[in-house]
């Protein structure tokens, strides 16, 4: 079967918002189909038992539950429908995908100063600003890169694919950090990063007065935190048990060990810098490699 292009994929999607506007208005039915499918996604390696539960789970089972509460079965079918043509669109176009079905469905907000950056532009802006990827990642591993405006997230997208076209992955290489007063930009973004498979903290705030109402992480972050974690309390564990045996030595061995230990240390030491893709459990994935290649 061939692959469909990204205008079928819009078309198809705006004409779902249009069937089931007969009952609400098409910015509130896409305001209730982005926070449930936002919450879906955050909740998925909780659900499937990838993660432990965390405090936050319940809290968003029941906003979850509130919102879907007002549509009928058959209009819930249609919000998954619209969240697999998301997952479709993002999978085949290179681009800003709710983004531009935002602005379609002329539901960008001009008296609020809500204007989205073309994507084109934002593309161009993130070759000139990023800099050399690998140069930086030899540095420090792991880079940040924030948008403190981030609208449906068009500008850390481009960011993401001009990382991978310098030849890094930014799945494993890069952690985002996006802001946006607008609650709809916020679970925009969100989903669209964590449909990336990127490591992103999102937050619903105004970076102006410094005000967070709501802070989301990615499931790649919190897949990444976890393997950290779990990485330092393993280290902590094995020093522990090294120190408990080397006071069971006499002085002479107890020196030989711990050249030993140092010198084992040393080759076998992980590298938490950041998560790299055979170290780290398997992570909730939707893409293969190949989407993030020039």
């Amino acid at each position: 079967m061939p692959q469909r292009t990204v205008e079928i994929i819009k078309k198809d999607f705006a004409d779902i918002i249009k069937n089931l506007s007969y009952s609400k208005n098409k910015g509130t039915i896409f305001s209730d189909w982005l926070e449930t499918a936002a919450i879906a996604v955050r909740q998925m390696p909780f659900n499937a038992g990838e993660l432990p539960k965390d405090e936050s789970y319940q809290e968003y089972e029941e906003k979850y539950l509130e919102v879907a509460g007002r549509y009928s079965r058959e209009e819930l079918n249609q919000f998954a429908s619209l969240t697999a043509l998301t997952v479709e669109g993002i999978s085949v176009y290179k681009g800003d995908f709710l983004g531009e079905i935002y602005g379609s469905l002329e539901l960008t907000n001009e008296d609020a100063g809500q204007f989205f950056t073309p994507f084109t532009v934002s593309t161009a802006m993130a070759k000139m600003m990023i800099g050399d990827v690998k140069q930086q990642v030899k540095e420090k591993g792991i880079i940040t890169i924030s948008d403190p405006a981030s609208g449906a997230g068009g500008t850390l997208i481009a960011a993401a694919h001009e990382v991978a076209h310098q030849g890094i992955d930014p799945r494993n290489h890069v952690q985002f950090h996006a802001t946006d007063i607008s609650r709809n930009c916020f679970n925009m973004t969100y989903l669209q990063l964590s449909l990336m498979d990127l490591q992103a903290v999102v937050e619903h705030g105004n970076t102006i007065s410094m005000e967070i109402w709501e802070t989301r992480k990615t499931p790649q972050m919190m897949f990444f935190e976890d393997w950290l974690e779990n990485n330092k309390t393993l280290k902590m564990v094995q020093h522990m048990h090294n120190f408990l045996t080397q006071l069971e030595k006499p002085p002479q061995q107890t020196q030989e060990k711990e050249a030993a230990i140092e010198e084992e240390d040393q080759a076998t030491k992980p590298d938490i810098s950041f998560a790299k893709k055979d170290d780290i459990i398997e992570q909730l994935s939707l893409f293969d490699s190949q989407e993030y290649e020039s």
